[in-house]
């Protein structure tokens, strides 16, 4: 992937390592405009409401409020729920990627990810951001059954949603 910094785009990284947080921190500024990095959720809503990023990055287990608490915080507020958050985890289990399906997230990726694969991820996201937020469903979405691992779930989320996330 070249390296062309989009200026226009704001990072969140919301992460409880300090040395994880600052390696992602360093490879998103080589291609992206302002990177900056939460704790937790506790200490990431009130970033996001005094400065709403174009795109958060969350590792899912932290202390205070982990990563599926804060998505479903941005999801539910009108003024961020178009934010689309990726969820970074050591979690494999099909109840895990079931779990970021319906708090919301646009995507889900294991510990630990290849540099290139996360950077793809974002930039497909961050593609298809525009055309989502103008494009209006002729009809609505209420959810859909999936099978994972065996296992019937009905996740509530829109299928475009969905079928991101799994991709």
């Amino acid at each position: 992937m070249k390296n062309v910094v989009n200026s226009q785009v704001h990072i969140l990284i919301v992460e409880d390592s300090a040395t994880q947080a600052y390696r992602l921190r360093h490879l998103l500024l080589q291609h992206f405009g302002k990177v900056t990095i939460a704790g937790d959720g506790c200490e990431a809503l009130p970033m996001i409401q005094a400065d709403p990023p174009t795109l958060i990055v969350s590792d899912v287990l932290m202390p205070q409020m982990d990563g599926y608490e804060l998505t479903r915080r941005v999801k539910a507020d009108p003024k961020t729920a178009q934010i689309p958050v990726i969820l970074i985890t050591r979690l494999v289990e099909p109840s895990d990627v079931v779990r970021g399906l319906e708090c919301g997230a646009s995507g889900f990726l294991t510990k630990p990810y290849e540099e290139n694969h996360l950077l793809s991820r974002i930039q497909f996201i961050l593609a298809n951001l525009d055309l989502r937020r103008n494009a209006k469903p002729e009809h609505p979405e209420t959810g859909v059954e999936i099978f994972i691992g065996g296992q019937k779930y009905f996740v509530a989320s829109e299928r475009e949603q969905i079928l991101d996330f799994l991709l």
